[in-house]
């Protein structure tokens, strides 16, 4: 049966249910699960993009490859036979490193998936590091109004706070700063953390069809061991569980122990272990 490879900036209702689909049939079969972000039909974007592979109508491959600035191009693979279509969608995810002058691509892939971890390997990437995915499952905290930390709206006046945050805590101080813009939905999706009227960290939370994701989590370095992380991390799940949800998940690098206990200790436990395989390459 022919195989068809098609590359788009925006995904349909269909596409989105034929890729929860296959990630269903994947997740049921294998044990594997895969980050992927939260999908609509309304994220567009001329540096994102979407391979779908498909035989006699039917989607038996997805490949989501976002790019967040600092010359990296994260790539998700999953496919019902991956030894056939790895190369390919591979070739694609370097000339789309070309086009948008990414000089890293940085494969992630759960690490109970042995098959596309010896791929990534024949490709010629190395694993540079892990990040765990974890799931909440405590109970709803409650509110500390004693500690005069409030979470407000981002507006436009925050993003050079929000874009130095990022810069310093989720990138290598040897690389230079990214100068991309943050993305409107990211923005409007962010509250700044303040305490008595001082801005002290940031977080975002996005939500698709009653799935929460915490993301970009964090206390500016002045204010850190002072127990307020975990005041705006019950806050912000606070809020959630006000509103209809079927789950709330995060991510957080292995190797953060702070950042782990924190989150443990608030109920989340960890749904699996993503290993991050980086390519240099030339452009």
């Amino acid at each position: 049966m022919n195989q068809h490879l098609s590359i788009s900036y925006a995904l349909t209702e269909q596409d989105i249910d034929d890729i929860h689909q296959l990630e269903d049939r994947l997740r049921d079969s294998r044990g594997i699960r895969y980050k992927l972000d939260l999908l609509t039909s309304e994220n567009t974007s001329a540096t994102n993009a979407h391979i779908l592979c498909r035989e006699g109508g039917r989607l038996t491959g997805y490949v989501a490859l976002n790019y967040f600035g600092h010359d990296e191009l994260e790539m998700t693979a999953m496919m019902e036979d991956a030894n056939r279509h790895f190369q390919d969608v591979h070739h694609l995810a370097v000339d789309k490193c070309a086009e948008i002058g990414a000089r890293r691509l940085l494969l992630i892939n759960d690490r109970r998936d042995h098959a596309m971890a010896s791929l990534a390997a024949d490709a010629g990437t190395r694993l540079s590091f892990t990040e765990y995915r974890m799931s909440f499952q405590g109970h709803p905290p409650t509110p500390d109004s004693a500690s005069g930390i409030i979470l407000r709206s981002a507006t436009p006046a925050d993003s050079g706070y929000i874009a130095g945050l990022d810069d310093d805590s989720f990138h290598n101080a040897n690389e230079p700063t990214s100068d991309t813009p943050i993305p409107p939905q990211d923005l409007a999706n962010t509250r700044i953390t303040e305490r008595n009227g001082e801005r002290i960290g940031k977080i975002r939370v996005d939500e698709c069809d009653g799935v929460f994701g915490i993301y970009g989590f964090v206390i500016a370095p002045e204010h850190r061991g002072k127990g307020y992380g975990r005041i705006v991390l019950n806050e912000a799940l606070r809020h959630i569980m006000q509103r209809k949800h079927r789950k709330i998940y995060l991510e957080v690098a292995a190797d953060n122990t702070a950042a782990l206990h924190l989150y443990e200790s608030s109920g989340f436990l960890t749904d699996a272990a993503f290993d991050y395989f980086e390519q240099s390459l030339l452009c």
